[in-house]
């Protein structure tokens, strides 16, 4: 099994660059580099990319000396779904999002969930304007954008003109983006970002060739500047099931975040180059979340095992259940509509609050329900 995306064939790409297609576009954060070669600044792989050459995920080429993208806008989803599903336990509660995503990835996740999108790179989908699918999402009561599925970084520049175009926009993310692409998602009005911590350094040395100490920077940054943040660990059998290691996380999180940074600790299930390996028992999550909380933190959630009592959201001052959560859907809440425990008194922190939009029960197939709006792409 590849864990990398590949990268398509030289007659497809020439293809793509006669056309002039809308999805195939000069990249913004680029350099230039010796011998007609250009250095990728989206994500931390900075990948240094020969004319006729492709990144390591697949979307970026060289023509001529410059770095373009072949996904700009190029959609694999479209869908109204529920905020709690992504997850955010914290931000447009009891609302819907409009999800999008493309191809490739910049991580090989050997577990990828979503392998079916990121381990290939397709000319296929469906292509919209970013001020059209902004415009959509208003209309039909999603409160903002998110991009996901696979790694959002892959649609950078089509998410950021989605942002300025007015939507809310939201990341679930590895995290691994440049400061530069950073800066470009905050200007343009990122809203809200859920963090995947895959593991410890040495986890992101192994299975990515990546640098833990990046994602954390990028962490912090996202903190800095207003973000709203939640974090995600998938627990996976003898990747990051370490006991002590999240004490130590939960403890770094506590320090340098703060007690009321949400953390979801979700359970793995067999997928792609790990079909084997066993699902993640449930006694494990719940002995991870234990020692988050006595570290301090106040909202640690379990994830991906429905109808587990740690998907809802306790007081941390009474104990009450005040949010409650069924498989990644609100149920019912006792919330105030200043967000405040109706029991005790106590503020929960919460973004996009009270609920708006959509039932949270509603999953919704934009490009079939409003098929005009879309330009369908075929290879």
């Amino acid at each position: 099994m590849k864990l990398w995306p590949g990268r398509l064939d030289e007659e497809t790409i020439r293809r793509l660059e006669i056309e002039k297609n809308p999805f195939f576009r000069r990249l913004e954060l680029q350099e230039r580099v010796r011998g007609g070669a250009a250095r990728c600044l989206m994500c931390e792989r900075r990948c240094i990319i020969k004319d006729g050459g492709a990144g390591a995920c697949g979307l970026v080429y060289n023509f001529g000396g410059e770095l373009y993208t072949v996904a700009y806008g190029l959609l694999t989803a479209a869908e109204s779904r529920p905020a709690e599903i992504k997850p955010f336990h914290h931000y447009a509660l009891g609302s819907s999002l409009t999800t999008i995503s493309t191809w490739g990835c910049n991580f090989p996740c050997p577990w990828c969930q979503n392998w079916h999108l990121s381990k290939r790179v397709e000319i296929e989908g469906f292509y919209i304007d970013p001020r059209a699918l902004a415009e959509l999402s208003k209309a039909v009561g999603d409160v903002g954008v998110n991009v996901s599925f696979n790694e959002p970084t892959m649609l950078l520049d089509y998410a950021a003109n989605v942002g300025r175009a007015g939507a809310k926009l939201s990341y679930n993310t590895n995290g691994y983006m440049t400061m530069k692409a950073l800066d470009v998602l905050i200007k343009a009005g990122l809203e809200a970002a859920n963090v995947d911590i895959k593991g410890d350094e040495r986890t992101y040395r192994r299975f990515f060739g990546a640098r833990f100490d990046v994602v954390w920077r990028n962490v912090r940054l996202l903190m800095k500047a207003g973000v709203h943040l939640e974090l995600t660990v998938l627990v996976i059998p003898g990747v990051n099931d370490d006991l002590e290691w999240i004490g130590k996380l939960a403890g770094r999180i506590f320090e340098e975040l703060g007690p009321d940074v949400p953390l979801h600790v979700t359970r793995f299930y067999p997928a792609y180059a790990m079909g084997w390996t066993r699902p993640t028992s449930v006694y494990l999550l719940e002995e991870f979340r234990r020692r988050a909380v006595e570290t301090g933190l106040r909202y640690v959630y379990i994830g991906n095992v429905r109808g587990n009592r740690y998907e809802h959201t306790y007081c941390p001052r009474c104990g009450s259940p005040i949010i409650v959560r069924r498989g990644g859907q609100l149920v019912w809440h006792d919330l105030t509509s200043d967000g405040t425990c109706r029991r005790c008194g106590e503020r929960i922190p919460l973004k996009l609050w009270p609920p708006k939009g959509y039932s949270p029960y509603i999953y919704m197939s934009l490009w079939k329900v409003y098929p005009k709006i879309f330009q369908k792409v075929k290879k």
